[in-house]
């Protein structure tokens, strides 16, 4: 509410789901945001009143801070201010670091429950935008939706609708509880295909232990590295999993195993071991890798 009056404002995202802008009903850019990695704002524009930011999260203005459901979060200093209510994963040293956010990695994850990281995501764009001049400045695409328009225009209303619920914008409530055929309009025609059904060989991400935390080889060896600190390490070769959830013998296309010993002495440090596995994701299934890291007992 500006001035004792109601006047809507249209999100726009960027690719961490970040609001980079809000517009008028007219298409016209009214507000501006700018952050670096952990949240601080670097720039913003205008006075439109809006509590929803970095990560599409909301700001609690009253302490500062973002609201992350099971804790607060405090951008300036890159950490939470509770600790974290879950345990520590053995082996994943960061876990264990009960204020530590995302990982330290706040450009690829997110963590919208204060709970868990997880990989960040593109917002998923209507098919038929319609596209503000000053939009295409940011390098970004956004719906913008006249509540005029919409009477003449239902199953657009109806398509746009759709992709803003999926990043989470309310759109929903404020303009189409009134349009009729909703539970049979686009958003009930668009489902998306599944890993099952496009990579049936790869396994579900969502199927891996959780120690399967890396996203690649390299993250991997970095974290044992880190963890047996100036000891140096020497990488062995990459050989069919034998074992685990991608196992050469198992229904799945296998995975790898990496054997790590120190390089004085010889002695076994631990082991790398990955699964070629695909992820289901609002852009649809994408195949990917995931690793894990044994530690020598």
């Amino acid at each position: 509410m500006i001035g004792g009056n109601w006047t809507p404002s249209f999100y726009g995202y960027d690719g961490h789901d970040n609001v980079r802008f809000l517009t008028n009903s007219a298409g016209t850019i009214t507000d501006s945001y700018d952050f670096d990695a952990f949240r601080m704002p670097i720039k913003t524009t205008g006075t439109t009143p809006n509590v929803f930011l970095y990560s599409g999260e909301r700001m609690d203005n009253n302490i500062g801070l973002y609201d992350l459901r099971a804790r607060y979060y405090n951008q300036a200093t890159g950490r939470f201010w509770a600790r974290d209510p879950e345990e520590g994963v053995a082996g994943i040293p960061l876990t264990f670091n009960p204020y530590v956010y995302v990982s330290d990695d706040p450009v690829d994850e997110v963590d919208p429950t204060g709970r868990f990281a997880s990989p960040a995501r593109a917002p998923i764009q209507p098919t038929q935008p319609r596209v503000s001049p000053g939009a295409v400045e940011y390098g970004l695409v956004i719906a913008i939706v006249s509540f005029s328009a919409i009477a003449g225009s239902e199953y657009l209303a109806q398509e746009i609708n759709c992709a803003f619920e999926e990043i989470g914008s309310g759109l929903s409530a404020a303009v189409t509880s009134n349009l009729p055929g909703i539970q049979d309009g686009p958003c009930k025609q668009k489902a998306r295909p599944k890993c099952k059904d496009e990579f049936p060989k790869l396994i579900n991400v969502n199927q891996l232990p959780s120690w399967y935390a890396f996203h690649s080889e390299g993250e991997a060896y970095q974290d044992i590295q880190d963890y047996y600190g100036k000891r140096k390490l020497r990488k062995g070769r990459n050989a069919p999993a034998k074992t685990g959830p991608c196992s050469i013998d198992g229904p799945y296309t296998p995975g790898w195993h990496i054997g790590i010993n120190f390089a004085k002495g010889g002695k076994q440090a631990g082991d790398l071991v990955g699964c070629p596995c695909c992820e289901d994701t609002s852009a649809g299934p994408i195949p990917t890798e995931r690793w894990g890291v044994i530690y020598e007992k």
